[in-house]
């Protein structure tokens, strides 16, 4: 019990010492919190797009399909929906298609009533049984409701929603829910835990495609029918369940291909690739010249090496959020120690006289190293817990205005929490290491 009640001392000795400087302990706190809830919402983000699995019974068997188009650093894989129907009726790889596209729309369980903003997923008829999801109560879309644009105005509420909105009520089955303006009848309710093929956000229901022009108005342009997606035209997103699992690699079997005249859908900008058993820098400049001879105002940029290349290519969201969250995470790191640092080096600082005194009156400096590491691991358990609990507060206000889904890992909180007790250790760990070496003698003398 001695070793307890030594700890009570000096945890109540460094509140004193931290009480004497509120500004400076104030300030290596709300640094360690903001580095705290930095390494929380990047994990939970990393945990949602990298590690977690989608919430259907076969995740592996699900590929995107479609024309590659890049939106800033991410590639992604698109179509329109007349492009969907023509790759379900001819492609043999695939058990099934599924087409998708979302928006955020007003939804409201009352005609009167102000609607929230929540994103909506529009959907083909066959989505849930595709998935080998099962609704909670209700049923999925039915073929028939597919077939007419805007003419069935049915919805399957997310689990979420429906606890939310309807108070998890049985009977919601049948009533009315207003997406958009529009009035939709509620024939069923997701399971828990489905949220949709989004990592990240939260759908708040599903509504059949054939709903899409009424749903999100798109001015002089008809989504099931228009066939460019260029220029922030109506797209889709199109999941194929494979028949084999075997898409992800590099050196794969040949598979079906979708191909479109260069007149239908131009582009504007070509790749020109050249071979060479020679030092491929060195063709740069002899391509630049023959391209100028044939044609002097085709311009030749970006010239890169077939690594360069391959290594564009193969960028995907994974790797830029593993460089997104690493980046973020560190910065954080770097932020609780250097606050914490700075605190217990400052309290060591203007306690030189104290820790020469107790050295000088038989002090171990494995005593002196307890105290001032104690000290200092306070403070940052102090923010630790202060940043875990912003960090929970700032996800839930920031799902009132986008559909983030909020739901922590576990992983989460068994990562971030000893990644940061270790960075506290660490940062404690030098200057109580310094104050432990004080000479008394040296210490005295300078006071």
């Amino acid at each position: 019990m001695n070793w307890l009640s030594g700890l009570w001392q000096d945890v109540r000795h460094g509140a004193r010492v931290f009480a004497k400087h509120p500004g400076f302990t104030a300030i290596a706190i709300v640094s360690i919190a903001f580095g705290t809830g930095a390494n929380v919402a990047m994990f939970s983000l990393a945990d949602a797009l990298l590690l977690r699995p989608l919430p259907v019974p076969r995740p592996s068997e699900l590929v995107t399909v479609g024309t590659r188009v890049k939106r800033g650093i991410v590639t992604l894989n698109v179509a329109s929906y007349p492009d969907y129907l023509d790759i379900r009726e001819r492609s043999t790889s695939f058990t099934g298609l599924i087409a998708l596209t979302s928006g955020t729309v007003g939804l409201s369980t009352d005609a009167g009533a102000s609607p929230h903003v929540k994103l909506v997923t529009m959907v083909n008829s066959d989505f849930f049984q595709l998935l080998g999801v099962t609704p909670a109560i209700g049923r999925s879309f039915l073929p028939e409701e597919e077939r007419v644009p805007g003419r069935d105005a049915v919805a399957v509420l997310s689990h979420a929603t429906w606890q939310q909105e309807y108070a998890a009520d049985p009977s919601v089955i049948g009533r009315a829910v207003y997406i958009a303006g529009i009035e939709f009848t509620v024939v069923g309710v997701a399971p828990e835990g489905f949220t949709g093929l989004h990592p990240i956000v939260q759908e708040a229901a599903f509504v059949p495609l054939a709903m899409w022009p009424r749903v999100i108005s798109l001015p002089h342009v008809d989504p099931l029918t228009a066939r460019d997606f260029r220029n922030g035209q109506p797209l889709v997103e199109i999941v194929g369940i494979a028949k084999a699992s075997a898409y992800g690699y590099f050196a794969e079997p040949p598979q079906d291909m979708v191909y479109f005249p260069f007149r239908q859908v131009p582009r504007g900008n070509m790749a020109l690739l050249a071979q060479s058993t020679a030092d491929s820098v060195s063709l740069v400049a002899p391509l630049r010249d023959m391209v100028r001879s044939l044609d002097a105002g085709v311009p030749v940029y970006d010239a890169q090496t077939i690594e360069m290349f391959y290594a564009a290519r193969v960028t995907t969201i994974g790797t830029v959020m593993t460089r997104l969250v690493g980046g973020m995470g560190v910065m954080g790191v770097i932020l609780t120690m250097v606050g914490l640092y700075g605190l217990v080096s400052y309290s060591v600082s203007r306690r030189t006289r104290e820790i020469g005194i107790r050295v000088a009156i038989g002090a171990t400096s494995g005593r002196v190293l307890r105290i001032i590491l104690g000290q200092g691991l306070m403070p940052a358990a102090v923010g630790l817990l202060v940043g875990l609990v912003l960090s929970g507060a700032t996800t839930r206000a920031l799902s009132t205005l986008i559909p983030i889904n909020q739901e922590y890992s576990p992983r989460t909180f068994f990562v971030v929490v000893p990644l940061l007790a270790l960075v506290a250790v660490v940062a404690s760990f030098v200057p109580a290491r310094r104050a432990s070496m004080v000479d008394p003698k040296v210490a005295l003398r300078d006071e």
